[in-house]
């Protein structure tokens, strides 16, 4: 039996489309809506970006199937992988995602560093949960 499968493309072309409904209640920072990387490694993209200081910003991006990430300044991030995700974890996966930027972008995070390898994290206290990013 073979499987069909979508093109990436269009995975890619929804995900944008998608993050860029999410990102549409952010007027109060600059936002940037696109699609980047290089074929075969295209991603979808938001970046939220403080109107106050520059180099605040918080990136999330998905290549559209099975894997999403939160990039914040500082170079910490977090990724969330679901290779059988539905639109609607899609939808809830990259809205969480775009919460914990918000949250970050309006300061409501902390520091820490790891017991052992003493490397550096950030806790980002979004509602209900916390996500934490390292390097």
């Amino acid at each position: 039996m073979v499987q069909v499968l979508e093109s990436t493309e269009m995975n890619i072309a929804e995900t944008e489309a998608l993050l860029q409904e999410l990102s549409e209640q952010f007027g109060w920072a600059h936002v940037d809506v696109g699609i980047a990387g290089r074929p075969p490694y295209l991603y979808a993209y938001v970046t939220l970006t403080s109107r106050s200081d520059a180099e605040q910003y918080a990136k999330v991006s998905s290549p559209g199937v099975g894997w999403y990430q939160l990039d914040v300044a500082g170079g910490l991030y977090t990724g969330l992988a679901d290779d059988l995700a539905s639109d609607e974890e899609v939808r809830e996966y990259l809205g969480e995602l775009l919460s914990a930027a918000v949250a970050y972008l309006e300061g409501r995070w902390s520091t820490g560093t790891s017991r052992i390898l003493r490397r550096p994290f950030v806790i980002i206290h979004s509602g209900e949960k916390n996500v934490k990013l390292s390097r």
